[in-house]
């Protein structure tokens, strides 16, 4: 059973679907984390991120709330991504994966948001921004 290290545990490459690494003070994502080719939910809340990286595309939750980031994109972003919760960062634009079925990302910087809506969105949190207008 091959087996990472990732923030002083070690986790099953094949096995493990949710990994929660919050509250850590990390600064960044560990490289390992992309080794989790079956990674289905992850939660990095509540550290001090400032971009996401290694997402293993089998990401389908995400959770990044309270953290630094400041802008996302979908080329970041995993395609199977249905839920994402970037709650109070300091996101300026966004722009999420059609895939996405359920944002958060209220208390940020947001004056643009680039949705497929209301084709595949079903749940949109968007308040305590400065929203100017809404993309599709």
């Amino acid at each position: 059973m091959p087996l990472v290290k990732i923030c002083g545990e070690f986790y099953d490459i094949k096995t493990t679907i949710e990994l929660d690494i919050s509250h850590r003070r990390l600064k960044h994502l560990p490289a390992e984390l992309a080794l989790l080719t079956n990674l289905v939910k992850l939660n990095c809340q509540y550290n001090m991120l400032k971009k996401l990286a290694n997402l293993p595309p089998s990401i389908k939750i995400l959770i990044c709330a309270g953290n630094r980031l400041d802008s996302i994109s979908p080329s970041i972003l995993p395609p199977k991504l249905e839920e994402f919760n970037c709650y109070h960062n300091y996101i300026e634009k966004l722009s999420v994966p059609d895939s996405v079925k359920i944002l958060n990302c209220e208390a940020n910087q947001l004056t643009d948001i680039n949705i497929a809506y209301p084709d595949g969105l079903e749940r949109l949190h968007c308040g305590y921004n400065r929203l100017k207008c809404f993309e599709d």
